[in-house]
């Protein structure tokens, strides 16, 4: 089984879609956040069968510690 990583940020998940999209199991978005950069991302990621999690502030934190 491979190993989990957790990626942060925009540009890191920019990159992710660019070279390996596959590596892609579920994005965790700030829900509210309405711009070009998140919906490409977005777009990207259920393109390649990622789920994508739309949530509060503090469940990010919570996720990030």
């Amino acid at each position: 089984m491979a190993q989990q990583e957790w990626l942060y940020g925009i540009h890191a998940l920019e990159s992710v879609i660019q070279r390996e999209p596959e590596r892609l199991i579920e994005l965790f978005v700030l829900k509210g956040r309405d711009d070009k950069s998140i919906h490409a991302i977005v777009s990207q990621a259920r393109k390649f069968g990622a789920s994508v999690q739309f949530c509060q502030r503090k469940t990010l934190d919570d996720k990030s510690e």
